[in-house]
């Protein structure tokens, strides 16, 4: 009837009791526990004791409500655990006529609220009692309800309040309370398991019947009842620092998803805790040793249905937790994804819907071994509910980040398979007020709700960065056409004084911007260039980060929010033109829209600044007269008189100093001959590292005027 366990070093007692199976015992005068069940009428399979008194003055401090009168007057404001016709319910302050409930008593600080730990500070006080505090290590009592109705006791013989807390929640209580007289007896079948006999109580709680183990307790206590597994749906029991605590005591570099796992999966009404530790078997704490490689970000084997398959690749960490919460939510539901959610799982449609909402029913229909896979994952999340939550240094997991994000950037679409291309830009959407928000990023979708004036959180692009997803005010999360709105993105993740700088060699795989007469791509020799670059500044000691370093396919947005997530210190996207064939020169764009603080648009242009002489004095030393340095100026470009965001999205997203060098023009046949020559490449390189490490020294620029344009003009 009663289940033990250790945690936190603590040997924990547990019973479960259903509505209608409890009593209040309650003397006439405080009494040991053993005589108020010898008084007790009826049977019983286990008591405790509860509420405080004083025994030497015989005060108690607890309000205790039975048989429809109020028996003792509590000194504070702490909560009541009342059972009443409706059930058990903990009340979160005592006041209030309970002559209608069965009971109700007071016996110690709210521990838990709303499937969390709750803030004792305010509690403790509210109880005007000091015989203990929150960090004292001693013989613990709680009561929690799940939300199934059951009421949980929870004994212990060394716990601190949180800790007691932190069981009580991963025992699936919704709200819970500690006990009074936590070093009193507890009594099961007659025997004493707990606490020692020997002073008074004002009363004791006294169970009639309790429940079999359910479900969510078998990988804690190991019976031996046919196994379904943890819920799939509900809310989550671990917190975000508990889970990453257990990953880095195995995995110390891998990156912090925690929190990505635990918002997802409450947008979808999922256990981001359990899909977590799925990710952890599936990848074997994020250090891949089976087919799927890192850098596809496919943290549960999606696609990958045959041995030796990698199957489907991700555009980043969001939109492969996405997929795989998405997974989940196919199996575990019938139910339509969300209004505005973009579907991006690649096999949502191809498994059977709602045949798996407990991890043992994907046995068989996860991955192999079948027969135990549900198994292997709670097993994997009852170790990591016993982990205490400890703070985690993030520098290497986010050094280990930016590799990946960099290495899926050089892989291109190697592997993709039909996933949507779900973006992960993230920052402010503002509109005019009024503007639709639509259910999905398509024209014609129904609206379902307008933006309002102030700006709205952004949380990903879709199609190319052609509509944005917003949280309305409500929580719903809807579409809105690009064009139609003002965006800001996100601050980087890291602003460390060794962070990298960001260099973007424009276009790239099936994009190959400007095309020569001879069939030269201007993808091509932004890469020289930028290559060459990032060969001086490591040269030079300063980290770099390239967008891509070989020929493939990287979206606008893609290229933002690589650098905003590596937390770049400067962003410098390399180009070159195309015009008519008598058009030539060099130009440099700086920011100057509304997106970013007046802070990051002054380094900008100061940047810019720099950079612009930097680049014409190298292309006059390697050109040798052949491509003079023909100078178009230091521009900002913004969309349009009456819309303030800078024109090229690259700058327009980026939430760091960022610039964009437009070097000579391929259409014109004197600059693409110098264009096609390695020295000449290579001096303009030299050009662009001299200003880089110049703005990184803080170099003061020279005061060029900057033009400002709009749209295409």
């Amino acid at each position: 009837m009663s289940y033990t366990y250790r945690r936190f070093g603590s040997q924990v007692n547990v019973a479960l009791v259903a509505p209608g199976q409890a009593d209040l015992a309650v003397p006439e005068q405080p009494q040991p526990v053993t005589e108020m069940m010898q008084n007790y009428p009826n049977a019983w399979v286990r008591a405790t004791a509860c509420a405080y008194a004083d025994a030497p003055a015989g005060a108690v401090y607890s309000t205790v409500w039975a048989w429809g009168t109020r028996r003792h007057h509590g000194s504070g404001l702490w909560p009541l655990l009342v059972a009443d016709a409706a059930g058990f319910h903990i009340d979160r302050q005592d006041q209030g006529d309970y002559g209608t409930a069965f009971f109700a008593v007071s016996a110690g600080p709210l521990l838990v609220a709303d499937g969390r730990p709750a803030d004792l500070t305010d509690s403790l006080q509210a109880g005007r009692f000091t015989g203990f505090t929150a960090t004292t290590r001693t013989a613990q009592a709680g009561v929690g309800i799940r939300r199934d109705g059951l009421l949980v006791h929870v004994v212990a013989n060394e716990l601190t309040l949180p800790e007691l807390a932190r069981v009580l929640v991963e025992l699936g209580c919704s709200v819970a309370m500690r006990l009074g007289a936590a070093g009193g007896p507890v009594y099961e079948a007659g025997e004493l398991v707990h606490g020692s006999e020997g002073a008074g109580f004002p009363c004791a709680l006294v169970f009639r019947q309790a429940e079999p183990a359910p479900y969510l307790l078998q990988h804690l206590f190991g019976q031996q009842e046919p196994y379904r597994g943890s819920s799939v749906l509900g809310e989550p029991v671990a917190l975000a620092e508990q889970m990453e605590s257990y990953t880095h005591q195995v995995n110390p570099l891998a990156p912090f998803y925690a929190a990505h796992y635990l918002e997802l999966g409450n947008r979808l009404g999922l256990r981001g805790d359990v899909a977590y530790a799925q990710a952890l078997h599936e990848t074997d704490f994020f250090r891949y040793t089976g087919s799927v490689q890192d850098w596809q970000f496919n943290f549960a084997g999606i696609g990958a249905t045959a041995p030796g398959t990698t199957g489907a690749v991700f555009a980043g960490p969001r939109e492969g937790i996405g997929a795989h919460l998405q997974h989940l939510y196919a199996y575990a539901t019938a139910v339509p994804l969300p209004p505005g959610m973009v579907l991006a799982d690649p096999r949502f449609d191809l498994v059977p819907r709602g045949v798996a909402p407990r991890m043992g029913d994907l046995n068989g229909r996860w991955a192999v071994p079948g027969s135990g896979y549900g198994q292997q994952i709670d097993r994997l999340l009852g170790e990591l509910l016993a982990t205490p939550a400890r703070p985690v240094n993030d520098t290497e997991g986010q050094a280990t980040l930016r590799a990946l994000l960099a290495r899926r950037v050089d892989m291109g679409n190697a592997g993709v398979t039909d996933a949507p291309r779900f973006e992960g830009w993230q920052g402010t959407v503002t509109g005019p007020a009024g503007t639709a928000a639509l259910a999905a990023p398509a024209a014609g979708a129904p609206a379902i709700g307008t933006l309002p004036a102030a700006p709205v959180p952004g949380t990903a692009t879709a199609l190319g960065g052609s509509y944005f997803q917003v949280v309305l005010p409500g929580g719903q999360s809807g579409w809105v056409p690009a064009g139609n709105v003002r965006t800001v993105a996100a601050a980087p993740a890291v602003a460390q004084a060794d962070a990298p700088v960001v260099l973007d060699p424009g276009h790239g795989g099936a994009d190959t911007g400007a095309v020569a007469t001879d069939g030269t791509m201007e993808k091509t020799v932004n890469l020289a260039i930028s290559l060459a670059v990032q060969q001086r500044l490591q040269a030079a000691g300063v980290p770099v980060l390239m967008t891509r370093s070989a020929d493939t396919d990287v979206s606008l947005v893609t290229r933002a929010c690589l650098t905003n997530q590596a937390g770049g210190r400067l962003f410098l996207s390399i180009h070159h033109n195309a015009a008519s064939a008598d058009a030539r020169g060099t130009e440099t764009y700086v920011q100057g829209g509304e997106e970013q603080g007046t802070a990051v648009v002054a380094a900008s242009q100061c940047f810019g600044r720099l950079l612009h002489p930097s680049v014409l004095e190298a292309i006059a030393g390697a050109g040798a007269g052949t491509c003079p340095p023909v100078d178009r100026g230091i521009r900002v470009r913004l969309l349009a008189a009456t819309d303030w965001r800078d024109y090229y999205a690259v700058l327009r997203n980026t939430a760091i100093p960022a610039a964009l060098l437009e070097v000579a023009f391929m259409s014109h046949p004197a600059d693409l001959s110098c264009l096609q020559n390695d020295q000449f490449l290579d001096g303009v390189a030299a050009g662009i590292a001299e200003a880089v490490l110049a703005w990184l020294a803080r170099a003061r620029p020279v005061e060029i005027p900057i033009r400002t344009l709009y749209g295409l003009q």
